[in-house]
């Protein structure tokens, strides 16, 4: 089912905020709210069946600097028309993974919980070093309460092989960083997810980062994968559409302006990249981020 969900927010206060959804060809409101002085009014759609008790906690618990989505986390009566957008945030959109995100630990939890997850892994860091064969989370010998996270390298020499095992602390920062987007993009391809990622290309070699955005244009069906980036190579594909790079400009007085490449009159066929150091885009702005989003 389809929903529009509108939110406008200043530095202290959410202003306003409406949800509507398809149960027909025309769209139905759910709610609208507005925040006036402090004070939150939210108006129910004509649809929509709460008690006066369950409207006046709804009301109560959303704070003007909250949305009623949020809110309703911690209401305890059912919502079914705000139940839906709420599992959707909630089980569909990750937090923003941010270059100091801790993704091994959290890679690590996943891995365990779900084991088929260990397979997908595997197969990925085999990208990033052809030498790894295996990896397993094992108790610290010093500390029982602590785990270690080993990978097993694979040597050949002379016709023999040779195993080794290295702690994740002697593993190169590329390697554990595609490690922990591994669990990143094996959720992009099993949920339907959207994910925003500052600095995707985050010590990853060219190669790598090329090779996670292909696994994820080729195999994803529904998911969105929103990501700011510096790495100007990604503008060297044919696999991205003009309306989803966007570049930013910083101006004088610190703000910045947010435009789509697809702004720019560029020939289907030709390179974005060479359309950029050519000077198309005018006088070469920041490439501020790449939004894909994969509908079959």
């Amino acid at each position: 089912m389809k929903h529009l969900y509108y939110l406008e927010v200043d530095n202290s206060a959410v202003l306003k905020e409406t949800l509507k959804y398809y149960p027909g060809k025309q769209p139905a409101e759910i709610f609208s709210r507005e925040t006036i002085n402090g004070i939150t009014h939210i108006r129910l759609g004509s649809k929509v069946k709460l008690n006066v008790a369950e409207q006046e906690k709804l009301q109560v618990n959303t704070l003007s600097n909250m949305s009623v989505v949020s809110a309703y986390a911690t209401a305890n009566f059912m919502f079914p028309e705000l139940e839906r957008v709420y599992n959707y945030f909630l089980k569909q959109w990750l937090p923003i993974l941010l270059p100091q995100t801790d993704l091994k630990t959290w890679t690590t939890g996943e891995m365990e919980a779900e084991k088929e997850n260990k397979s997908f892994l595997l197969d990925l860091l085999h990208r990033a070093d052809f030498n790894i064969s295996g990896f397993d989370v094992q108790q610290n010998e010093k500390n029982k309460k602590d785990t270690d996270l080993i990978f097993e390298h694979t040597i050949v020499a002379n016709g023999t092989s040779s195993f080794h095992y290295l702690p994740d602390i002697l593993e190169s920062a590329g390697t554990m960083r595609y490690y922990g987007l591994g669990t990143i993009l094996n959720i992009l391809l099993e949920r339907n997810a959207i994910i925003p990622v500052d600095e995707l290309e985050n010590s990853l070699h060219p190669d790598l980062f090329a090779h996670f955005i292909n696994l994820f244009l080729v195999n994803s069906t529904y998911s969105q994968l929103i990501f700011s980036t510096h790495n100007l190579q990604s503008l060297d594909t044919e696999d991205l559409r003009k309306d989803v790079v966007w570049f930013t400009e910083k101006k004088d007085d610190g703000s910045t302006d947010l435009f789509s490449l697809d702004d720019f009159n560029i020939r289907n066929g030709v390179s974005f990249l060479n359309a950029y150091n050519a000077g198309k885009f005018g006088a070469k702005p920041t490439l501020g981020g790449i939004f894909i989003s994969k509908k079959r």
